[in-house]
Formats: structure tokens, sequence, C-alpha cells
């Protein structure tokens, strides 16, 4: 703990939720008056953690998994930092100490989640049905993707006899020299 600022002193009374078994347990714990409160010192100038260490060493609360909760005399939360409000023996604040999640029942797993080959399975055939939908609805496409594909094998057929004609006209010339005429050299 630093000594370097204002020094406060803050009275607890500590109540421990972790030792009870009770897990219906939802609202807020009145003070209970008969226990003598704690006294908590610490300073303005120390950081969040060592606040609550403090809080844990007077509340003798060893376990670091074991959360602490600050509550003022009417019931509302408080952060445990060095900003805490310094109070009086006869108005004590309340400590409680919790396991982590003690009053949060889990429920069943309700997603039950598949594994990647159905997944994917699933999916491929949920593609294949709206393909087939989509052409159901539009046999008229299968019929433009023929007259299409016919078109172009068309097209390929009519350059390839240009190629072939201009092939078989380059083979027939024969070579007769240089030149035709001479040149003026």
């Amino acid at each position: 703990m630093a000594t370097e600022g204002k020094e406060r002193r803050c009275w607890v009374i500590v109540n421990r939720q972790d030792l009870k078994d009770d897990t219906e347990h939802n609202e807020v714990t009145e003070v209970n008056k008969d226990k003598n409160p704690v006294a908590v010192l610490f300073s303005i100038m120390d950081s969040c953690t060592e606040v609550q260490n403090a809080f844990r060493k007077a509340c003798n609360v060893d376990n670091q998994h074991l959360i602490i909760k600050l509550r003022n005399k009417r019931g509302s939360l408080i952060p445990i930092n060095g900003f805490v409000t310094p109070n009086t023996k006869h108005m004590p604040y309340e400590v409680q100490v919790v396991r982590r999640y003690q009053h949060v029942k889990p429920k069943p797993r309700s997603v039950k989640l598949p594994d990647y080959n159905e997944a994917l399975k699933e999916r491929m055939e949920n593609m294949v049905k709206r393909i087939e939908a989509l052409e159901s609805c539009a046999p008229e496409l299968r019929n433009k993707r023929q007259d299409k594909i016919d078109k172009e094998v068309n097209e390929l057929n009519e350059k390839m006899k240009f190629l072939n004609k201009r092939m078989s006209e380059a083979e027939q010339v024969q070579w007769k020299g240089m030149f035709k005429r001479h040149p003026l050299w």
C-alpha cells in the first residue's frame, strides 16, 4: 500500500455468501447489525488492485477466485477503488463474498451444432434445389444457353475454314526470286 496519499478508513461488515449452499438466493441481503465492523485502510493514490487486496485482507479472503462486492447502506454496488467514501463505524458498508456465477443457474444446451460434413452437405443440397427451382421457373434458359453455344461453335468453324483456305493458298505459291524488278542502285 502506498503511503504518499491521504489515508482513508472504511468500515465494513463481511457477509460470506460463498460458504452458503443456497443457489436460490437472488436478492440483496440486509446488513447484519450483530456483526462487528472491520476497518479497511487504504490510500487515494493506491491502484484499484491494491485497494481490492486491502479489502480482501481485511475480510480474510485468500482465494483470488472469489468475488467481493461492496454495497452501501441502500444496497447499491460501489466500485472498489481509491475513491471509496470513508464512513463511520455506525453506518458500515457491506462486503459480500460470493463464488463466481454463484447465483446463476446454467440452462441446458439448446442449440445442437452439426458437424462440418453434415453442414456442407446441407448447403450443397440447398444450392442444387435453388438451381433446379430456377430452371423449372424459366425453361427457356436451357434453350438460350444451347443456342449461344451453337452460335459460338459456328463462328469458330467459320474462322477455321478461313484459316484453312489461307494455309492452302500459301502452300501453292512458289518462290520466284527476291525481286521482280531490279532495284536502282
